[in-house]
């Protein structure tokens, strides 16, 4: 509410339509006033005076002018319209400006014509890890992309509505390895070429193709992989949600050779006496193939990872398809 004496001004959608409300005191005088606006009208039901919210009528009342062009309401649903204003007003108060005003708020227009009649104050962590997750898997977003899209929801979720904790579940896209720290396609070829121990051989192509860590791909037991339907479940690290991993064929046929051969008891993977394969055995294997294959780059196990920002958000727990099913409907 802005009070301008003698009038209040209130924000408001009414009728599919931006709008402010004018609030006066029953008086002849001040009614005259609204009604020399050509575009004043008078609700019965609100027993109100209103105008639209352009930027000629905010002139006229004194009021602040919206920096936000009329025609990209005609493109958000009103069920946010109100939003869009506020997250605005939120740029406003931080003092953003300039480019940065311009991209995050072409960023939050963005998804909220997406969402349609669905409001946005409405999603939570897991619908919005599935809105980033469609960003860079079907929209192909860059890395700067997303993390500018990440900034502009942020703001409105942390200094609007309040809810911080709801990007505490959300990662950030991280940066790319530097390429003397990975792995490339070539050199995992060659490192394959020198492997020829079978357990060892499918350590690493599980790392590989399924971007597993090996503190992860060590802690599967052998009941947490379905033969029927050539799946794998990987336990989540540190809380995070478990997640099912599909076996390719070739993985899987090295999987049975691997079994028949070795014939583990609990886990999947087994040191000496049975017990749990460890990460430094894992390492060994890999320090010993990429010298036999000649590869001289300083990278542990972590190198072989194909990481990208879909397979984070994965590993999150996100579910892929939340964000389709609700903008479908």
């Amino acid at each position: 509410m802005v009070k301008s004496n003698p009038f209040e001004f209130k924000l408001d959608s009414y009728k599919n339509e931006q709008i402010i409300w004018v609030l006066f005191e029953n008086n002849v005088s001040l009614q005259r006033k609204i009604e020399k606006i050509k575009q004043a009208k008078f609700s019965k039901s609100k027993n109100a005076w209103y105008v639209p919210d352009t930027k000629a009528i905010r002139a006229k009342l004194g009021l602040e002018v919206n920096e936000i062009d009329t025609r990209v309401f005609d493109k958000v649903h009103p069920n946010n319209h109100q939003a869009l204003n506020n997250f605005v007003k939120a740029l406003q108060l931080k003092g953003y400006k300039g480019n940065t005003v311009k991209v995050y708020k072409n960023e939050f227009i963005v998804l909220l014509e997406m969402l349609g009649s669905n409001p946005i104050d409405k999603l939570n962590a897991e619908k919005l890890k599935s809105y980033l997750y469609y960003c860079t898997a079907v929209l192909k977003c860059s890395e700067n992309h997303l993390h500018n899209k990440i900034n502009a929801l942020r703001l409105y979720f942390d200094q609007v509505l309040e809810k911080k904790k709801i990007f505490e579940e959300i990662p950030r896209p991280k940066k790319k390895l530097e390429k003397e720290k990975k792995l490339s396609h070539g050199d995992m070829d060659k490192i394959f070429e020198k492997i020829s121990n079978v357990k060892h051989s499918l350590v690493m192509r599980l790392c590989y193709e399924l971007g597993l860590k090996i503190s992860e791909l060590v802690g599967v037991k052998l009941k947490q992989i379905d033969m029927k339907e050539k799946k794998m479940i990987v336990s989540g690290l540190r809380g995070k949600p478990d997640r099912v991993q599909d076996l390719p064929n070739a993985t899987f046929r090295q999987l049975i050779q691997y079994l028949e051969e070795y014939q583990p008891k609990k886990f999947l993977f087994e040191g000496e006496g049975g017990k749990q394969y460890s990460v430094r055995s894992a390492q060994a294997v890999l320090k010993s193939a990429m010298g036999k294959a000649k590869i001289k780059k300083e990278v542990g196990v972590h190198g072989i990872r194909p990481k990208n920002y879909t397979e984070l958000l994965l590993e999150y727990g996100t579910n892929p398809d939340l964000f389709i099913d609700l903008i479908t409907k």
